[in-house]
């Protein structure tokens, strides 16, 4: 085959016309937006396997160190706290293979869930970092 034959009437090449076609598109849409640009993907690092926690022993840990400070002994009263000291201290409360799978979301389940039992009073903070385990709803 000769050179002439990839060519057309007038004289372009294949690549030539294709080229032309896709800048006329262009001109048609000239005013439309340009497409978004593509975010780049982010690792956000979970748990590969699910952890096996004795939840009641983690919440009867849990209200133990809530009543602990009570005065007189009551076991009825919850020494105000936050979140956020009761994370800190349930690790020394709790057997090595507990303390291994503990994370903030279990043991804030595990708050929750004693909220929901036992009637605490959960108050969240303005800068939303923490919150605020106040004491017992009273009836």
């Amino acid at each position: 085959m000769d050179a002439d034959d990839w060519c057309n009437e007038d004289g372009a090449a294949a690549g030539d016309l294709h080229e032309q076609a896709k800048s006329a598109e262009l001109e048609e849409i000239g005013d439309m937006l340009e497409p978004p640009t593509k975010v780049a993907k982010i690792f956000i690092p979970y748990a590969m396997r699910a952890k096996k926690v004795d939840m009641k022993l983690l919440k009867h840990t849990t209200w133990k160190m809530l009543t602990e400070h009570t005065p007189l002994g009551h076991k009825e009263d919850v020494t105000p706290t936050t979140f956020a000291t009761i994370y800190n201290r349930l690790p020394n409360k709790l057997s090595p293979s507990m303390r291994e799978a503990l994370s903030v979301p279990l043991a804030l389940l595990s708050i929750l869930h004693t909220a929901n039992e036992k009637g605490l009073i959960l108050e969240k903070r303005d800068d939303l970092k923490d919150f605020d385990i106040l004491g017992l709803i009273k009836n």
